[in-house]
């Protein structure tokens, strides 16, 4: 139905279906056939996005959700976002989307009902009522040609009355601004059963001359016999005088949307209001902007400021609320300004504010309300110096409410986001402290002797929280290096209780492998060390990964997920690892899947050539494992040999 510009080729080369066939599996055939939003949080490694997983790739694509757009309550379509980082569509955003999905719906039906409207014009009676109500001039003449009928809107239009125009020739009009072979040329047209369509410049009742678009078109009885002309025209004049406020607001929206569209929610909140204010600035007239957030007083404070700044303002100092039940209902409202020479203007803030407008000079201001989740979490402000104040700053109003809902979308989460992130990090440094976890050890098996050669540490919290979850909320917060090494810590000194002789393998992101934090703790160790590196995103720097595995020692390298996505296998290529692990979903259900077995037969050539070792990873059942060593892997961890050790 519609694309973005940027991508649009993706869109066109696709296929996509909501049935029950492979391309009926991805997320828009999902959105459809259950009626909720589908998210894919990774395009590599989702398999249910595998027939687009090449196409989008190539276009830079990682991510999306897939929202079902409902018509009068029935699903008529999806309403799809991409984008080009994964993980990118949480349930902020999607809350958001499903919002728009909603007035897209909305819209649709709108325009079906327009349909409907034109299908039932058929019927005379509403025909009649349509022509008197039309905001179109319509003017009916004989052939002679005399005036027999005019609609409301024309009479409007010319300033005359019925009475002064029926009967009366359509000259009655005429400004006297154009030609007689201009007249002649139309003429020409209708007498020949032709329609006629141009500009007229004509005259009202009392002398203002105005345009009109015409279209003069001849009437035909049933036997073909010309009978009548029917001229419907439509005033140019308030377009004429529009046209410098669209083009001025098409210029206003083009510039924010320039400035706007490479912020992102991972920017601070001061960096994003700062950027907003900054976009603010760039309409006319307008010399100052802020961006002002509500605090747990209900009083506003500023977080952002830009351009010349009323005097005694400055970003943290908080403004009053004067009448809180006024402001409440100001805002429900939408954007409003204030006239600062008026004294009648809603005034609903800190005079001390208002005065420290007019001591700088500023004559007028704007505010609109910056909204998140349903509520009012702050103000965007907008002020001038302009002396007609009063005919620019309303006009203004509309584009300011815009990049007010644009900064709502941004600064909602943001806040959110900084308001936890204290009491995150606070919670995560007392974990780490009093070691509130635990390591878990999970065997590797010599498939020939069905003995463990390693173990793998993995940890578990002492609240239950997913691992995963855990140590993506300390890396958001700056502690994940600190995690990492604690979990790795408390796993070596378990280690102790092994059987001796066989190695350990804890895991390290690469952020925490380059910054050197875990050599002193892998150096301690008693016993061999395998570093497993899981990450699953591409490493932006291998050669520094690599010259930092070089200063923990004599450790061995393991490469986890091979199989699953282009990262792991560059992983390989760039590392050269010593272990090079299988991934799970490669493993499950191999022995029964020829295409598993070949990749896995591929994966142990290479490992053959390099001199790799190979461990099939999540092994469940005596026939997988029987099928990977007959693969030649030799080693293997998973569910059928143990559960999981606890230290």
């Amino acid at each position: 139905m519609a694309t973005s510009a940027k991508n649009s080729e993706y869109v066109a080369e696709v296929r996509v279906s909501w049935g029950d066939g492979p391309r009926g599996q991805g997320p828009t055939g999902r959105s459809i056939r259950l009626g909720v939003p589908s998210v894919v949080d990774d395009f590599l490694v989702d398999p249910s996005f595998l027939p687009w997983r090449e196409t989008a790739a190539y276009h830079g694509l990682r991510s999306s959700v897939s929202i079902p757009v409902r018509v009068e309550g029935e699903i008529d379509g999806a309403f799809i976002v991409y984008a080009c980082e994964p993980n990118a569509f949480g349930p902020a955003s999607v809350e958001v989307l499903e919002n728009l999905a909603a007035q897209l719906g909305y819209g649709i039906g709108r325009i079906r009902d327009a349909a409907g409207l034109k299908a039932a014009m058929g019927e005379q009676q509403l025909l009649r009522t349509a022509i008197d109500q039309s905001s179109e001039a319509i003017v009916v003449t004989d052939l002679t040609p005399s005036i027999r009928y005019v609609n409301p809107a024309a009479l409007r239009s010319t300033g005359f009355s019925a009475d002064e125009v029926i009967g009366e020739n359509p000259r009655i009009f005429q400004s006297g601004l154009h030609e007689a072979g201009f007249y002649e040329q139309m003429w020409s047209r209708l007498v020949g059963g032709q329609s006629w369509r141009g500009v007229l410049m004509n005259r009202r009742k009392n002398g203002e001359f105005y345009e009109e678009d015409a279209t003069i078109t001849p009437v035909h009885d049933t036997e073909g016999r010309r009978i009548a002309y029917v001229a419907v025209k439509h005033d140019l004049t308030r377009e004429r005088s529009l046209e410098a406020v669209v083009s001025r607001d098409q210029a206003d929206r083009s510039t924010i949307i320039d400035l706007l569209r490479d912020l992102h929610p991972s920017d601070s909140v001061a960096m994003t209001g700062a950027a907003i204010c900054r976009a603010v600035r760039q309409l006319d007239c307008i010399d100052g902007a802020m961006v002002l957030t509500m605090d747990a007083t209900g009083n506003l404070v500023p977080i952002a400021l830009d351009g010349e700044a009323p005097a005694g303002q400055a970003v943290g100092n908080p403004i009053r609320v004067v009448d809180t039940n006024e402001f409440r209902a100001a805002i429900a409202d939408g954007a409003w300004w204030v006239d600062l020479n008026d004294p009648e203007s809603l005034y609903l803030l800190d005079p001390i504010y208002y005065r420290s407008l007019r001591v700088s000079g500023f004559t007028a201001a704007a505010y609109a309300p910056v909204r998140w989740g349903g509520d009012v979490v702050g103000l965007l402000v907008a002020a001038t110096r302009s002396a007609d104040a009063a005919s620019r700053i309303p006009t203004r109003l509309g584009v300011l409410a815009e990049v007010a809902s644009f900064a709502g979308m941004l600064l909602g989460p943001q806040t959110e986001i900084d308001g936890r992130r204290t009491t995150l990090r606070e919670q995560l440094a007392e974990i780490i402290e009093h070691e509130r976890f635990h390591a878990v050890f999970e065997p590797v098996i010599d498939l020939a002797l069905g003995v463990p050669v390693g173990y793998e540490a993995l940890t578990r919290f002492d609240d239950h929280e997913s691992p995963d979850r855990r140590f993506a909320v300390a890396q958001s917060v700056g502690l994940g290096s600190e995690l990492e090494v604690a979990c790795a810590r408390v796993a070596l000194t378990a280690a102790r209780s092994l059987p001796a002789g066989v190695w350990v393998s804890v895991n390290f992101s690469p952020s925490t492998l380059v910054d050197g934090s875990a050599v002193e703790v892998v150096r301690a160790s008693e016993r061999p060390v395998v570093i497993e590196i899981t990450e699953h995103s591409e490493i932006e720097n291998y050669a520094a990964v690599r010259h930092a595995i070089s200063q923990f020692g004599p450790v061995r390298v393991a490469v986890d997920d091979a199989g699953s996505g282009f990262a792991s296998l560059r992983h390989i290529l760039e590392l050269q690892p010593d272990i090079i692990k299988l991934d799970i979903a490669l493993v499950r259900d191999i022995d029964t899947d020829p295409a598993r077995q070949a990749l896995a037969a591929g994966l142990r050539h290479f490992a053959a050539l390099t001199g790799t070792t190979l461990i099939a990873e999540g092994v469940e059942t005596a026939s997988e494992a029987h099928t990977v060593r007959q693969l030649g892997v030799d080693l293997a961890q998973g569910y059928l040999f143990d559960t999981l050790r606890e230290t």
